[in-house]
């Protein structure tokens, strides 16, 4: 083996290693991120109003206090008023709730500390302009990615009818104590689609 050729064996060596610490180094960093691992949430409609709460159950996996900047998509099509916030809740908290200048978003402020796993509490209510629920699922600003578990119940009048569901293979419906409430469980969860509801 000639000099050249030895050079040329040991720089693919240098450039593979770099590779591979590049790959574990981000495969580290994304293992460190606060991640969302479970949500629960249950929307309610009554009269012309939907209310929504929400349980978001992330995990810290660092070992050190991590502030963050939270920002939950709302739905802000013509057919949904200006969202209404009534209870936002989560462990050291730094900047209350506000809604972002479009109306499309609630953002607030918090940190979680070390190796912590907290629940944050959301709380909102909107005017809908008919039978039409939609929960955004799909944002750039608040990625949903292979979630441990999601639970959804949409509960609705007992007068609803037909009633139709963008995820309609995933979905059971029951009435109960008056009301047609639609189930929607599902375990290791990445959505391709917004949660949208609609009844005749």
């Amino acid at each position: 083996m000639n000099y050249k050729s030895l050079v040329i064996i040991l720089f693919g060596g240098v450039l593979l290693i770099l590779f591979m610490l590049a790959f574990v180094s981000s495969m580290y960093k994304d293992m460190l991120q606060i991640r969302l691992e479970m949500e629960y949430t249950m929307i309610t409609v009554i009269n012309d109003e939907m209310h929504v709460k929400c349980i978001l159950s992330y995990h810290n996996p660092e070992r050190k206090n991590v502030p963050k900047h939270f920002c939950f998509p709302v739905a802000y099509a013509d057919t949904f008023s200006t969202p209404v916030i009534k209870l936002i809740w989560m462990p050291n908290i730094i900047e209350q709730p506000s809604l972002s200048e479009k109306g499309e978003m609630i953002e607030w402020s918090g940190s979680l500390g070390e190796q912590q796993r907290a629940d944050i509490k959301i709380e909102y209510s909107q005017t809908i302009l008919r039978n039409q629920v939609v929960f955004p699922l799909v944002s750039p600003v608040f990625p949903r990615v292979n979630l441990e578990r999601v639970s959804y119940r949409v509960v609705l009048p007992y007068t609803a009818k037909n009633i139709r569901c963008s995820y309609p293979d995933d979905v059971s419906i029951q009435e109960r104590d008056g009301k047609v409430i639609v189930y929607f469980d599902k375990t290791q969860f990445t959505p391709d689609k917004d949660l949208i509801v609609e009844w005749d």
